[in-house]
């Protein structure tokens, strides 16, 4: 792993409040499902010899990781914004407002392939908690 990938992929588990080896342990279970029947071209091969797809598996868990954080931090987010706490002052709410954008914006840059059906619902709900900030400034 390059270094600069593990110093941010420490940094994210830290800051959500995971182990490094929960998040690896989602990857690597989610990534043995996808990959356990492995295609095999050798029905189209013209000799009897094996020929194996085989993907660059590095992006594929770094891009697994991110979305579990993106979901973990969003998912977070929105249940202190849906919590509507009343001890939480103003600038607790501000702040916790400008962390669910950053995440929206990461969660917008996530290819399409990678956008599951828990990351949109997570993704409408913070959009309403913005719209409903919003109208209140």
């Amino acid at each position: 792993m390059r270094p600069e990938n593990r110093r941010r992929f420490e940094a994210l588990c830290r800051a959500t409040g995971l182990r490094e080896y929960q998040v690896i342990d989602q990857v690597l279970d989610q990534w043995i499902r996808e990959n356990e029947a492995q295609a095999r071209l050798t029905n189209f091969a013209p000799s009897l010899q094996q020929i194996t797809i085989l993907t660059d598996r590095v992006n594929i868990v770094a891009r697994k990781a991110k979305l579990l954080v993106i979901k973990e931090n969003l998912a977070r987010f929105v249940r202190r914004l849906d919590d509507n706490r009343p001890t939480e002052n103003r600038y607790d709410i501000t702040g916790l407002t400008h962390l669910l954008r950053e995440e929206l914006q990461r969660a917008a840059r996530l290819p399409p392939e990678a956008r599951d059906s828990e990351l949109q619902v997570l993704v409408a709900r913070a959009e309403k908690h913005l719209m409903m900030e919003e109208s209140l400034s």
